[in-house]
């Protein structure tokens, strides 16, 4: 109350579960199950957590000649931002998907010891990239794009194999691949990533809170919408009422 704070959005950390934490003083949503590669637990993880199909798939690519190479704080991302939007343009991608130059921009700036840029290399060419943040003990897959043309290389594939073996030859314990685009268990994306993660699960909760009932309410009133919308904060809904 002495901060003027009305409402928030708590969004709460799949692999340290800290939502176990809040569930006295908040009401957990299931947003949806995410996975990832664990490296702790596995000598061998691509054997152990990569599904039979996608560990053929990436030693024949291996085999054709498809090489990668993975950069860490890069000095640019122009190159990774062309191919990712080329990706999410043939995948009819919500607007929420693109992101501008200023964003790119300001994870150099702000991030850029963090980032590891993997990049697919097909006779010279480069057929796929991934975005990825490493910390600590943990790497986060962020976004990727890859050339359609080229999709019988596997470059998605290769990318999650070199990022495991940088991984554990760097110490580090999980590779994070986040979720699909739906909560269930039968998500299309999610089934996808799944097969790089067969052993590993995460759910991942979000939560919110009105702490000024009154002025919460005065704001629907004054964007014209309902406060029971699925929406939150409410008063951001871009719909009015009939």
């Amino acid at each position: 109350m002495e901060q003027n704070i009305i409402c928030e959005f708590v969004r709460f950390h799949p692999i340290l579960m800290n939502a176990e934490d809040f569930c006295d003083c908040y009401e957990l949503t299931l947003q949806r199950y995410t996975t990832g590669t664990n490296l702790r637990d596995f000598e061998n993880p691509i054997q152990a957590e990569f599904s039979k199909s996608k560990q053929k798939s990436i030693q024949k690519a291996l085999n054709a000649g498809v090489e990668y190479r993975i950069t860490q704080n890069p000095a640019s991302l122009k190159g990774f931002k062309d191919i990712y939007e080329r990706t999410m343009n043939r995948k009819e991608a919500d607007a929420i998907y693109y992101f501008d130059d200023g964003y790119f921009d300001q994870l150099l700036r702000n991030l850029g010891q963090y980032i590891l840029l993997v990049e697919v290399f097909y006779e010279g060419r480069v057929i796929g990239m991934s975005l990825n943040f490493a910390y600590g003990k943990l790497i986060h897959i962020h976004l990727s794009g890859t050339y359609f043309e080229y999709r019988h290389l596997s470059p998605a594939f290769v990318m999650r194999y070199a990022l495991v073996l940088w991984g554990k030859g760097q110490g580090c314990e999980m590779i994070h691949e986040g979720g699909g685009k739906g909560r269930g268990l039968d998500d299309p994306l999610y089934l996808l990533k799944k097969q790089f993660g067969k052993n590993t699960d995460f759910n991942y909760y979000v939560s919110h809170k009105i702490w000024n009932p009154e002025i919460y309410s005065r704001l629907c009133h004054m964007q014209r919408v309902g406060e029971t919308v699925l929406a939150f904060p409410a008063y951001r809904y871009a719909h009015t009422i009939s």
